[in-house]
């Protein structure tokens, strides 16, 4: 049975960037599709709410599904799309390890990282460049 492309959906100033990078290492076939912020309001536009309910980036469509949160996408291509390539067996000693650092980046230290950029500019969200900017900047 052949499989669908890989379809990973874009959305600017999101984790979607952590899953470009992931196929590109994986080396995994896909189709960019760029989906773009709401200058404005910072919202998702309706074209991502029309692959998924949530409207969120990232997402992917594969053989016909959906998924959207990065740290299940990159267990899902690691394991379905990769074949195991950069992902560690459920009957691995290390697996347990593999699952925390997984999902360490969404969970723990996600809520600390999103309090410090929130709170490291007197600027409105929308007008930022970058979270990365220096402090002779702000």
């Amino acid at each position: 049975m052949e499989r669908d492309v890989l379809k990973v959906h874009h959305l600017s100033n999101s984790r979607s960037q952590r899953i470009l990078w992931l196929v590109e290492e994986l080396g995994v076939p896909y189709e960019l599709v760029k989906h773009m912020r709401d200058p404005v309001t910072v919202r998702s536009p309706p074209s991502l709410f029309k692959i998924h309910p949530l409207g969120k980036g990232p997402t992917i469509e594969h053989d016909g599904k959906a998924l959207t949160e990065s740290g299940a996408i990159i267990d899902y291509v690691t394991r379905r799309v990769a074949g195991g390539k950069l992902s560690v067996p459920e009957s691995s000693p290390e697996f347990a390890d593999y699952c925390f650092w997984l999902h360490y980046a969404e969970g723990s230290a996600s809520s600390s990282t999103q309090v410090m950029v929130m709170s490291a500019s007197d600027k409105p969200l929308s007008s930022r460049n970058s979270c990365f900017e220096s402090t002779s900047e702000r």
